[in-house]
Formats: C-alpha cells, sequence, structure tokens
C-alpha cells in the first residue's frame, strides 16, 4: 500500500521473542500488527487530523482487496478479541496456530459474521518452515463425499439414513456423520476435527448442488423424509415412497437408479399424482395458482414437493429459474442469464407481465378473459407455456404426468439413454461424455451453443440409431457441466 507496511513480516513477527497473544491474532490474518494498533489509535473521530483519515481509508482499502481471505477493521478487532476471550492462547505460539486450525471454521463470533480462516501466506510461511499443522487437511478432499452408483453394493443400505444418503447420491459413510453433527445442535457443543470435517463437507454440498444453501436444503429434506418414516428395510420400496410422496430427486440420481433397475416412475395411486389430479380437474387456474404448481407448491400452502434442485446458481445469485413471486429469468440463445426488460417502460418484466404481454400478443385460446382486464388460464396451456418459456425450471414430471404431457421415466430399454432429460429417455451421458473428452484435448466450444450443435451433429454420426433432441434441449442438458469444465 504505497508509502504504508499493512503487509507482515513473517519472519520478524514470527521470531519476536516478546511475541504477545494480541499481536499473534492479528499476524494470522496476513496483517502486520503495528498497523492495525495504529489504526486502532487514530480512529477516533474526535482527535483524527487528516492524515490519519487518508491512513484510516488505505488500511480499510487494503483488508477489502484481500482476495484470499473476508475481512475487514471491525472482524479483524472482533476476531482478535474473540480469541483473546476464547484462551486461545495457552502459553505458546504453537498451541495457538493448532488450536486455530482445528476451530476456526464457521465459528460464530456475534456482529453477524464468523471468524476468518489463516490467512494462506501465513500458512505457506508455517509451511516453510515445517510447522504448519494439516493433520485435517484430508477432509479438503471432496472427491470421496460423492457416490458412485457404479461400483456402490446396495446391500450395504441398513438404515433410513442410508436410504436417504442414497436418495441424494451421497455416500452413506460421510453424510451421516454430517447429519449427526447437525443433531448435536450449535457449534459451541463440539470442535476440533468434527468442526473441520463439518464445514468441508458444507462446501461439498454447495458445489455439488449448486446452491451457498445447498446444506439448509439438505438438512430439510432429510428431516422431512425422517418424519415421513418410509423406511421398512426396502431401498427400492423407499424409493418409490418417497417419490410418490412428491420429493424430487436429481435427474443424475433417478439415471443411476433406473439403470440399476431401480423403479422411479409415478404410480397412480402416488400423493403426488392425486394431488395434481384433484388441481387438474379444475378447468382454470390463476397465474398465482399456476406459477405455485408448476414449482411443486400447494396454492393453498398445505403441501410442498421437495427437493434440494429448487435452487440453481446464476451470475448474480440464486434463484428460481421460474419466479421469486417478483422476478423471473430467462436464457438467451448462447444459454446466457437475462432478466426480461420491458422496451416501453425499460423496467425488469415480472411474471404477469410476460404472460400480459404474451395473452395480448397472440390470444391464445388457453387463456380465458374474465373482464376487467382479468384473466384465468386453463392448466394444459398455462403448464406448456412456462415448459416452454422456463426449461431451465426444475421440471414439474408428476404434474406433466397428470396432464398427459410426458411419459414417465421407465427403468427398461436401452441403457445408453436412460438418463433422466426432462421426461424422457434421452442421449444426455453420451453428450456428457463426449464433451469432457473434448475439454480434455482442449476442443470446448466457447459458447455452449455452439458445443450442443457439435454435439447434436456428434450423435447423428456416431449413434444415427438414437434420437439426437432439438440443440435447445441438449445446451439445457449440458450447461451445467459446460460452465464446470470452462472454469476448471
Amino acid at each position: 500500500m504505497g508509502e504504508y507496511n499493512f503487509e507482515p513480516d513473517y519472519d520478524y513477527w514470527w521470531n519476536k521473542e516478546d511475541l504477545t497473544p494480541e499481536e499473534l491474532s492479528i499476524l494470522v490474518f496476513g496483517v502486520n500488527p503495528d498497523a492495525f494498533f495504529k489504526y486502532i489509535e487514530v480512529f477516533p473521530p474526535q482527535t483524527r487530523t487528516d492524515d490519519d483519515g487518508r491512513y484510516i481509508k488505505s488500511f480499510d482499502d487494503f483488508l477489502n482487496e484481500q482476495s484470499d481471505i473476508v475481512i475487514s477493521s471491525s472482524i479483524l478487532s472482533h476476531s482478535s478479541d474473540f480469541l483473546i476471550n476464547e484462551k486461545y492462547w495457552e502459553g505458546d505460539k504453537h498451541s495457538f496456530v493448532r488450536s486455530l486450525y482445528e476451530t476456526s471454521v464457521a465459528i460464530n463470533i456475534g456482529l453477524g459474521c464468523h471468524l476468518p480462516e489463516m490467512h494462506p501466506s501465513f500458512l505457506k510461511y508455517l509451511e516453510s518452515l515445517g510447522e504448519c499443522p494439516t493433520h485435517f487437511d484430508h477432509y479438503k478432499d471432496h472427491s470421496d463425499y460423492g457416490l458412485d452408483f457404479s461400483t456402490f453394493d446396495f446391500t450395504s443400505i441398513n438404515s433410513e439414513d442410508d436410504a436417504i444418503a442414497v436418495l441424494l447420491g451421497l455416500k452413506p459413510k460421510f453424510f451421516n456423520k454430517f447429519m449427526s453433527l447437525l443433531v448435536r445442535g450449535e457449534q459451541g457443543q463440539y470442535k476440533g476435527e468434527d468442526l473441520f470435517f463439518k464445514n468441508e463437507y458444507r462446501k461439498f454440498l454447495h458445489k455439488r448442488f449448486f446452491s451457498k444453501h445447498a446444506w439448509c436444503n439438505v438438512h430439510g429434506l432429510y428431516s422431512r423424509l425422517k418424519q415421513e418414516a418410509l423406511w421398512d428395510t426396502d431401498f427400492s420400496i423407499f424409493v418409490q415412497s418417497a417419490i410418490g410422496k412428491g420429493y424430487i430427486i436429481t435427474d443424475e440420481v433417478k439415471q443411476c437408479l433406473q439403470e440399476r433397475g431401480i423403479d422411479c416412475s409415478y404410480s397412480t395411486s402416488s400423493s403426488a399424482i392425486s394431488f395434481y389430479k384433484f388441481w387438474v380437474s379444475k378447468p382454470l387456474w390463476t397465474l398465482d395458482e399456476a406459477a405455485k404448481l408448476y414449482l411443486a407448491q400447494d396454492p393453498n400452502d398445505k403441501f410442498i414437493f421437495y427437493g434440494i434442485d429448487r435452487l440453481r446458481e446464476v451470475d448474480d445469485g440464486y434463484h428460481y429459474h421460474l419466479i421469486n413471486y417478483k422476478n423471473i429469468l430467462l436464457c438467451d440463445e448462447h444459454g446466457d442469464w437475462i432478466k426480461p426488460v420491458n422496451s416501453k417502460t425499460n423496467e425488469e418484466t415480472s411474471l404477469s407481465g410476460l404472460v400480459s404481454d404474451y395473452v395480448r400478443a397472440y390470444a391464445p385460446e388457453w387463456a380465458v378473459d374474465c373482464g376487467g382486464g382479468s384473466y384465468k388460464y386453463k392448466p394444459d396451456g398455462i403448464v406448456k407455456f412456462f415448459k416452454d418459456k422456463f426449461t431451465l425450471t426444475s421440471q414439474p414430471e408428476a404434474l406433466f404426468v397428470a396432464l398427459g404431457m410426458a411419459e414417465q421415466s421407465s427403468n427398461k430399454g436401452d441403457a445408453r439413454t436412460h438418463t433422466g432429460m426432462a421426461g424422457r429417455p434421452s442421449s444426455k451421458h453420451l453428450y456428457i461424455d463426449e464433451m469432457e473428452a473434448r475439454a480434455s484435448r482442449g476442443e470446448l466450444s466457447e459458447r455452449v451453443s455452439y458445443e450442443a450443435k457439435y454435439l447434436m451433429d456428434w450423435l447423428k454420426i456416431r449413434h444415427p440409431d438414437l434420437n439426437c433432441g432439438k440443440q435447445r434441449s441438449i445446451e439445457n442438458s449440458i450447461r451445467e457441466r459446460f460452465r464446470q469444465l470452462k472454469t476448471a
């Protein structure tokens, strides 16, 4: 930071004979302790000079520019006080660092913030000395947390918790450990290795399910399934019961289960189908009813389909693809997220605005004018409209079945095509495998639409007996994996 020396000289501070816990509690976050103490000294506005003001601004800018750690002057001060008050200092710097390494993840220290992890530059310095604690680092390898269905022994499912883990596509051993830690309650009840694992598993779930709230969704689904008490020692029956109750599983898991001969279709007597048939029997829906039903919610707020794939990551946060009852998101022809804007007002278009514009422009027969500018909608028409417009929304297969708009997935037939693409057999995994091979060769296209066009032509040549589908369907099925490969 030019004239100021905010970055610490680790050699000087670590080898300082009279190093204090106050100094060390600042050093571990990659900040020069003297610089921080000066910041505290000159901060009071009553005695602040112009030079002091410039120093304060430069120090805050230094913290804000840290890319490896999220920290501010208030968090830094609060974290230092927390470490000292919680007696992390036991007489020597080595025990202090070890204790911080074991417990600094996801500890709530008040003020709506958590204790930051030690700065990577500080850990790198300790590593150069051979003193960096690493005894829990194996939990940072997330590759073992997901379930490999090709090698998994289904006869090893011995409990309801095991069954729920498999339904989520997670390895029971680690999922069960994570859930047992959540059941214990607040974080103060456990420290060390358990806390470290818990934090890393949360990170894994966030990446696995493309949502920063994934661990909450997983815990919610787990709790609801436990309340249903569907387990009766047979995993296949458990899957059928869970799906029949309206629990939504990901396409990937559905594909893997079907390839292992486990039926994932809806029975005509299931509560999910019965729920939708009740609503389908009504001749007209309001827009609010239609939107909630498409999002697998009961318009009367008495029932909800529950699944962890309700949220997806987009460029500016986490939203429902269809609607959060104020905003909507669409995908353009290149697979990029856009917020539809009204050309006349230059304002974001709400769901009601989007539908109203369409009705005025095309006067579809499924929109019934109720007078006074209000409309109601025939179920099959408005659902098809949503299905065509919101292709990345988690597809409500039970609704499609109740309307007779989609064939159910089957566990019979060509294993190549049972991959769970939007309500019918598809070639998704063939596309994904070829795309991953192209990425490894450095041949991945610049845009997802270009990649989808290539894959469609490739399948026509390599697998002429299979239905290649439409380019847009391919785009939708490969988009998440395409983005992962592009950012890898």
